[in-house]
């Protein structure tokens, strides 16, 4: 063979495999998995090198499971196209108080299942897993399939699940959304009743709810109803809200007070009799007989920090300011000139 061909020969096969490998270079992946607890065994089921911590593994879908004596096993499957890394927590092997088992057969039997609890948090899923009661989001999925999306609940018992991936999906103008979100209200007074007038259900911490509007109505007795839209989209809700009292007013001879409450906070105004017109605003404790004025203002500016003190006493208020002590009588507001 003449020296010219086996030089174009050497070059071409020299070409080949630097292709070849570049080619190949950006199929590989590091994958690195954490686990709780951290001496769990971690092993690829498809492929034959034992797993390490960022072990280069090319672009493709790998079984991972992952074992400890104390814990159940855990198994998944990843489509590994970039860099991952894992962190997997396993679930105790003895069942704790007040949990019950979910079990799922899911078909086709190699498709992806997805677990979340109300606020939406990733829960690692592994199959026969312990859940305390609530509800969860459960979404099962396989390329090439309608995927399945649901809430689930668990309450006092086991649960098993049938998902079939294969069963003709909704057409998309009929379909409904699965998806809920968690709505939150935390009112002052607690005891106060929550209501969403527009919604059948009766309300509760962490009820699930569609995206929409929902009126919303607070009530408590003694404190002003509450009544509001509010609107749920794409995201949980949560609510702080703080009832007011209606407002109240007391005499003393020429002299008035009027108070308006907001939760602990007391906002009032004080006629002397000279017609002096001081703006008031302190705090009240739960359960306590004392409101405790922090400032008087005039004009929007504070006057000066003061020792203002108010005392219940059987409906009516006993103030003491600058070392004198006057007696309100409590009167209906329309009387207050």
């Amino acid at each position: 063979m003449p020296r010219k061909l086996l030089t174009i020969v050497g070059l071409g096969f020299l070409a080949y495999f630097f292709l070849l490998n570049a080619a190949t270079a950006d199929e590989y992946y590091k994958l690195y998995i954490n686990t709780t607890p951290t001496d769990a065994k971690i092993s690829i089921r498809n492929i034959l090198p034992k797993f390490k911590q960022g072990i280069a593994l090319v672009a493709g879908r790998y079984e991972i499971v992952i074992t400890h004596k104390d814990y159940q096993s855990y198994k998944t499957w990843i489509d590994l196209k970039e860099q991952t890394t894992l962190n997997i927590q396993l679930l105790p092997s003895q069942r704790p108080d007040n949990h019950y088992t979910l079990n799922l057969s899911v078909n086709p039997s190699d498709a992806e299942i997805q677990l979340m609890d109300v606020n939406q948090q990733s829960i690692p899923f592994s199959m026969g897993m312990w859940l305390p009661p609530n509800q969860y989001l459960l979404r099962v999925f396989k390329k090439g399939y309608a995927e399945q999306q649901q809430w689930i609940r668990i309450d006092d018992q086991d649960l098993q699940l049938t998902i079939d991936l294969t069963s003709p999906a909704l057409a998309p103008d009929t379909a409904e959304s699965p998806i809920r979100y968690p709505l939150h209200i935390y009112v002052q007074p607690s005891q106060a009743t929550i209501t969403l007038i527009n919604q059948e259900r009766s309300f509760q911490q962490g009820m699930l709810l569609k995206s929409g509007r929902y009126l919303l109505q607070i009530t408590q007795p003694d404190y002003t109803t509450r009544q509001e839209w509010i609107e749920i989209f794409d995201e949980g809700l949560t609510l702080n809200v703080t009832l007011s009292k209606p407002k109240m007013c007391f005499a003393h001879g020429d002299e008035y007070l009027v108070l308006e409450f907001f939760g602990d906070v007391v906002e009032g105004t004080y006629s002397t009799a000279t017609g002096q017109y001081i703006r008031l605003k302190g705090a009240q404790q739960t359960r306590s007989p004392e409101i405790k004025a922090l400032a008087i203002f005039t004009k929007d500016k504070i006057q000066r920090e003061s020792n203002v003190m108010l005392f219940w006493q059987t409906g009516n208020l006993l103030l003491k300011m600058n070392g004198k002590q006057s007696f309100f009588t409590a009167i209906t507001c329309a009387q207050n000139p």
